[in-house]
């Protein structure tokens, strides 16, 4: 099954070793579609279905971007100073589910 899932994108201080090191955070928000094994893949190829909602996703990118990702840039990229963090689509082999799920430790 592919699951189209929602997240929100942030990154989190990890510690002060080596100058400060920062880790990527994904906080799951929403699954907006489930896609069975065999609507994705034939003996030929990908299907049409697959094809065609995978046309879809940067259009569901783009409206996840205009309704919560202020178009006005008020909301700042990942990685700035002022970041809270942004909303972004992804196409998993799982159900959503919070990244990492345990804190890394800096070795």
């Amino acid at each position: 099954m592919l699951y189209l899932n929602e997240y929100l994108v942030d990154r989190e201080y990890g510690g002060p070793e080596e100058g400060g090191w920062w880790y990527e955070v994904r906080t799951f928000v929403g699954c907006h579609s489930i896609l069975p094994g065999e609507m994705f893949f034939s003996g030929k190829g990908i299907t049409p279905e697959f094809a065609r909602i995978r046309e879809e996703i940067p259009r569901l990118q783009a409206e996840l971007d205009r309704e919560k990702n202020d178009p006005r840039g008020w909301r700042a990229e990942v990685g700035n100073a002022g970041s809270t963090g942004r909303y972004v689509l992804y196409v998993e082999y799982h159900p959503g589910r919070d990244y990492p799920e345990e804190t890394p430790v800096y070795s």
